[in-house]
C-alpha cells in the first residue's frame, strides 16, 4: 500500500494565495455595496460607512490578543505531568 499522505488542495502556496486574494476581493465589494445600501442606524456612528465591517475586524483582534493574555494564565508547564518516559 502507499503510505505517502494525502495532498490537499490548500498545500500548494498558489491556492492558499488565490483563497486570500478571492476573501480580499469579496471584502471589498461588501464594502462597496454597504456604500450604497440604505441604512436605518439606531445609533449615529452606525450610519458610518464601512462601521460594522471595521467593528468586526477589531473586535477580532480583541479576541485574540485576551486569547493571548489569558494562554499565558493558564498554561501548565510543559513537565506537568512528569517525564516523558513509562517509569
Amino acid at each position: 500500500m502507499d503510505e505517502r499522505p494525502k495532498s490537499h488542495r490548500l498545500d500548494a502556496p498558489r491556492n492558499v494565495a488565490r483563497l486570500v486574494y478571492a476573501l480580499a476581493v469579496a471584502c471589498a465589494l461588501l464594502l462597496v455595496v454597504d456604500v450604497f445600501s440604505p441604512k436605518h442606524p439606531h445609533l449615529p456612528y452606525e450610519g458610518w460607512e464601512g462601521f460594522f465591517a471595521f467593528a468586526g475586524f477589531f473586535a477580532y483582534l480583541g479576541i485574540v490578543a485576551s486569547a493571548k493574555l489569558w494562554r499565558k494564565l493558564v498554561m501548565r508547564p510543559p513537565d506537568y505531568y512528569g517525564d516523558d518516559d513509562d517509569g
